[in-house]
C-alpha cells in the first residue's frame, strides 16, 4: 500500500513539472475531506493485508468463499445501517453468487 502512495505521488508530481499539481492538490483540500477520504483507505490497507495473511493459513476454496461472503455482508450493511432498499435482482444475485461459491468451493471427489 505504501508504494502504491509513492508511485501515485511520482505521476502526479511527473504530470506537473515543478509539483504545482502536487501543492495544489495538497493545500486546496480541507482536513476533513482528507479524514472522510483517510478513513476507507486505512479499512482498504488493513483488508488488504489480512487477506494476504489469510492466504497463507488457508487452503484456496475457503478464502473464496470468505471473499465472496464480503460482498453479501456489504449488501446486508447498506440494507440496515444506510436503509438502501437491494432489489429482488440484487438479492437473487447475492444469492446465485453466494450458491456458486459453495458449489466452486465444494471437495470433488476423491479417486
Amino acid at each position: 500500500e505504501a508504494l502504491k502512495l509513492v508511485l501515485s505521488l511520482v505521476l502526479l508530481t511527473l504530470e506537473s513539472p515543478g509539483g504545482a499539481a502536487v501543492r495544489r492538490d495538497f493545500s486546496g483540500t480541507a482536513l476533513a475531506d482528507w479524514v472522510l477520504f483517510a478513513v476507507p483507505a486505512v479499512l482498504y490497507g488493513v483488508n488488504n493485508t489480512m487477506d494476504m495473511y489469510m492466504l497463507q493459513h488457508m487452503d484456496p476454496a475457503t478464502m473464496q468463499i470468505g471473499t465472496q461472503t464480503k460482498v453479501l455482508c456489504t449488501a446486508l450493511v447498506s440494507q440496515f445501517v444506510f436503509h438502501r432498499k437491494n432489489t429482488l435482482r440484487q438479492w437473487a444475485a447475492l444469492v446465485l453468487l453466494m450458491v456458486g461459491v459453495a458449489v466452486a468451493a465444494r471437495p470433488g471427489p476423491v479417486g
